[in-house]
This record gives C-alpha cells, sequence and structure tokens, in this order.
C-alpha cells in the first residue's frame, strides 16, 4: 500500500509528493533531503493497522500542503529500499518485485506458507503475526530493565504481557527465551531449520553488572596470561622481554605515545593524526 501525500519543504517552499510505503508499525519516520535546497525534511505515517487506516503526519521541516502537479516525487518504504533509479519515478511499486523473489526463494528453499494454511488461532502469534519489532523490544526492553534492577514481579509480568501478545500459540518461559526468540525472529535465517532451540535458549541468561564484571575480568586475567606466554620453562629474561609488550587494549596511538616519551627526539617533525574524544 502506498500513501501518496504532498509536503513543501518549509525552508524554500519546494512542493514534493512523497509516495510512503507502509509498513508493519503503528508509526513509521522518513527522513530525505529537500530536492531543492537539500535540507533534511521529515516525514510519518500514524497507522491503524487493525482497520487499516492511515494518517501522514509533517514532523520536521515540511509543511503537508494541497495537490501540487510541479512537485518533485520522493519515495519511499517503511521495509524495502528503492532502487536508486526509481526514486523519483512516479507510479513505480519495487516492493512488489522484491516480495514477489523473496516469495520465489522461500519456495525453492521449501520455508513457504500460504496464508490459507496458517490456523486462525496462530495468525496473532509469531512467526505469523505481522513483524512489528519495535513495539516488541519496548516490552523486551522494559522487561530486561526491570530485571536488571532487581524487580522480578515486574519484570516477570512484562514477560507475561510479551507472551500474550506474540506468542501465545507457544508461551514464553522466561526472559531468557524471550532474548532468543526475538534474536531470531528479528534477524535469524528464515530459510534454515533451528534445531535444539530449547537448549541453545538455556545457555542465554541475562546480563548483570556482576556478571559482566566478573566475566570481563576472568577474560582480561586469561588473556593477559597468554599474551605474556609464561611457563614454568621461561628464563626471567624472556618473561621480562614479552611482559613488556603493550596490552592488547592499548590503542595504537597511545603505544605511540608511550615511545615517544622514552625515544629521542626525530630528526624531522613527525605529524600524528588527531583523535576525537
Amino acid at each position: 500500500m502506498i500513501v501518496r501525500t504532498y509536503f513543501r519543504c518549509s525552508t524554500c517552499q519546494h512542493p514534493h509528493v512523497v509516495r510512503i510505503g507502509v509498513g508493519h508499525e503503528e508509526y513509521q519516520s522518513h527522513k530525505f533531503p529537500c530536492r531543492n535546497c537539500s535540507e533534511e525534511m521529515v516525514v510519518a505515517l500514524l497507522l491503524d493497522q487493525e482497520r487499516g487506516g492511515a494518517m501522514p503526519e509533517a514532523v520536521e521541516n515540511a509543511e503537508e500542503i494541497g495537490r501540487d502537479d510541479a512537485a518533485s516525487v520522493v519515495n519511499v518504504h517503511a521495509n524495502f529500499v528503492i532502487p536508486e533509479d526509481q526514486q523519483h519515478v512516479d507510479g513505480t511499486f519495487p516492493h512488489m518485485q522484491m516480495m514477489h523473489d523473496m516469495a520465489t526463494e522461500a519456495e525453492k528453499r521449501g520455508s513457504f506458507v500460504s496464508y490459507a494454511d496458517i490456523p486462525d488461532h496462530r495468525l496473532g502469534a509469531r512467526p505469523f503475526r505481522r513483524p512489528d519489532y519495535s513495539a516488541e523490544w519496548k516490552g523486551l526492553k522494559k522487561a530486561w530493565t526491570l530485571h536488571r534492577n532487581g524487580k522480578d514481579k515486574l519484570s516477570r509480568r512484562q514477560v507475561e504481557a510479551g507472551s500474550t501478545a506474540y506468542y501465545s500459540d507457544e508461551p514464553l518461559n522466561d526472559i531468557a527465551d524471550w532474548v532468543w526468540r526475538f534474536v531470531m525472529m528479528l534477524g535469524g535465517p528464515h530459510y534454515a531449520t533451528i534445531s535444539s532451540a530449547g537448549a541453545a535458549s538455556s545457555t542465554i541468561r541475562p546480563c548483570t553488572r556482576s556478571s559482566a564484571i566478573s566475566a570481563r575480568s576472568a577474560s582480561t586475567t586469561a588473556h593477559l596470561k597468554c599474551t605474556a606466554g609464561l611457563s614454568p620453562s621461561a628464563s626471567s629474561a624472556s618473561r621480562r622481554a614479552r611482559l613488556a609488550r603493550p596490552a592488547f587494549h592499548q590503542p595504537a596511538f597511545q603505544r605511540q605515545a608511550s615511545q615517544d616519551r622514552t625515544s629521542p627526539a626525530p630528526a624531522r617533525p613527525v605529524v600524528r593524526p588527531r583523535y576525537a574524544v
């Protein structure tokens, strides 16, 4: 579905007809440079996914106007990248071809599922629910932060709400299970069969500050031992030479600065890059 709306740039008053491809979220915004003065314009759509409504909105450096046949064409989409040669072409629907290509590839790999074959009770649950991952992430993020702050009861309520909203057919076990499923749904290989999902899920646990510090300390200690290369048979001189090497995490420019302080001045000036903080 394409929502066709006219906006003009608030800076130079140049008109644009923005053809916005509708996505799966409740809200989507788009940024693009004005086709005349190149100042960034921001427009958005407020969507009612249940009833199919869409309301355009001028967000920044943009004003909604009436039809203008001289307006520059701008094509944007929430889920698909517009090919460069079609970004300013009116009446084009590149996402249709992309959707066809995706369906063809899925059919080749045996992962294509017909809408008619999906049971009614599974239509509102992952993986058959519309991919509204931004909305799901808000709930998952809240559950995670509550857990990290020691509010386990409140965190559990968020997990239960997320389970009802997104995984009603296969309820979530805990927050680790939610993290696993969310990541796999968002960026997993949908054409491959994932086995032992339960075992993999059990290895994921929410990261706390104490566990992160412990893991970092253990990793640093192990690495320093490996870097130093100490062994019972190593000579004292060899040990000192290896320990004198810079640590793996020391940036190159810091090692260079350390060497400059202990070595004679160079015969000619050396220009070093500046590093932004």
